[in-house]
Formats: structure tokens, sequence, C-alpha cells
């Protein structure tokens, strides 16, 4: 034992149940109680913290979940239709178009999907990253890639499987423009799908799910709960602090209360 630690214990050792020793452990209890009602403090912020955000983040279902659960409304007695099928429809509702081609001026008549409706497939060719071709003087063809690289029997399941989570952020950006489009509004939407004689609720379904994820990457649901998740973290961390703060602040009470009781009866 060093000469300093050597002589604070002979220091300690003489004050063993004299008054000296019973003030001193009642400094050393007060600086304690500072130290347990700072950790306190800084529980119960913890607590308000997490709380809420918690509430922050159950709010924002208030948000997207209306537009999800009309998706699954639209979609419950819906089947994914045969490209025939689709093709079939499309041409009733098609609007014709005259293009000209840009190298010979040759004009030509193009029939091409109702607004809202080519809206949506061009939402669908994004999400699912499916590159569209280009016609002569003319928009992308979102519609020939939809029916090629997109639809198939089982785009439903995917579409409730899709990872929301993982957006590309270029996907995440068509996907604000185009809901914040006014042409694709649900209802301007089902106006145009209306005209589909069979499989106009499919396509409809479609716009509700497109809007359902914009609203909820808008809302960042995910950033939400990864702010709860950590604010638990720290709340819980304060809390196992804090108590360990407060089980040295009663060991000490204890001791200064059996040692005024042992200098009482001395």
């Amino acid at each position: 034992m060093s000469w300093p630690r050597w002589r604070k214990k002979r220091k300690a050792d003489a004050q063993k149940g004299t008054q000296a020793e019973l003030d001193t452990k009642k400094a050393v209890a007060a600086h304690r109680r500072e130290i347990w009602t700072s950790a306190s403090q800084r529980t119960k912020a913890a607590h308000e913290r997490y709380n809420g955000l918690k509430v922050a983040a159950e709010k924002a279902k208030l948000i997207f979940m209306p537009l999800y659960e009309d998706f699954r409304s639209a979609s419950a007695d819906v089947a994914v239709p045969a490209r025939e099928v689709l093709e079939h429809d499309m041409k009733e509702a098609a609007e014709t178009v005259e293009v000209k081609d840009p190298d010979t001026g040759v004009a030509s008549s193009v029939m091409i999907p109702p607004g809202g409706i080519s809206l949506t497939v061009s939402g669908m060719c994004t999400l699912f990253k499916a590159h569209p071709s280009t016609r002569a003087n003319f928009e992308p063809d979102y519609w020939s890639a939809f029916l090629e690289a997109v639809l198939n029997a089982k785009l439903l399941d995917q579409m409730e499987q899709f990872d929301k989570e993982c957006m590309p952020n270029v996907a995440a950006e068509r996907l604000r423009s185009l809901c914040n489009d006014e042409c694709f509004a649900p209802d301007m939407v089902k106006a145009d799908t209306d005209k589909m004689a069979h499989t106009g609720r499919f396509l409809h379904a479609m716009c509700l799910w497109i809007h359902f994820l914009g609203k909820y990457q808008q809302v960042g649901v995910k950033k939400l709960w990864d702010q709860v998740y950590q604010a638990e973290v720290e709340m819980n961390r304060e809390e196992v602090e804090c108590s360990g703060k407060e089980e040295e602040l009663k060991s000490l009470t204890r001791e200064i209360k059996r040692l005024e009781a042992a200098m009482a009866n001395a």
C-alpha cells in the first residue's frame, strides 16, 4: 500500500464510530443525492422524449393507413387480368392522337391510354424498374413496358410484399411528383378506369396503392420509428444509471442510520 493511501486508511480507521465519520458520510450522501436527482431528471426527460416520438410515429399511421385500406378494399375481390384482356379493354378506352415522324414529317395515328391510366402504369413501371421505349416525337411508352415487364399473375402479391423502406431516391422523387399531379388524383383516375369494361378496378387499385406508398414516403415512417427505438435505448440506459445512483444513496443512508444508532447507544 502506498504512503498516501496508508495515511488515508489510518485516518479513516481513527474516525470510525465518531462524529467526524458521521459528518463525512452525510456530506457524501448530500453529494450522491444531487447526482441521483440529476439522473432522475435525465430519466424523466428521456421518458418524455420517448413517449412524444412514439405518439408522433403512431399518429403518422393516420396519414397513410386510410389509403392503404382503400387499396385493400379495392383489390379485395380483384384478380390480375390476363394481358389479352387488358389489351382488349384498352382498345375500347384508348385515345387516338396524331404524331409526326421528326425525320420524315409523315403523320400517323397512335392510340394511347387515357391520362389517369398512363400515369398509373408509369408509376408501376418506376416502382418495378421497368424502362419504357419511346415513340417518335412522343412520350415514353409506359403502357407497353407495363404489359411486358410488370404485369404477371403474382403482381398483387408483389405489391403487398413491396419493400417500402428501401425505395431508391429516384423512385421516391418520381412518386412524390406523381402523387402531386392533379390528373393522378384517385377520383380522376377512376373516371378513366371506368372506361375499361373488365379491368378498370384492377388499374384503379394500383393507383390507390401508389398513393399509399407516396404518403408512406412523405411521412417518413421508418425514420420516425428509428427515432423511437433510439429514444427507447437511451431511456433504458438512463433508467439503469438512475437506479444505480439511487441504490448507492440508499446504501449510504442505511450506513448513516446505523452509525447514528450506534453513537446514540454508546
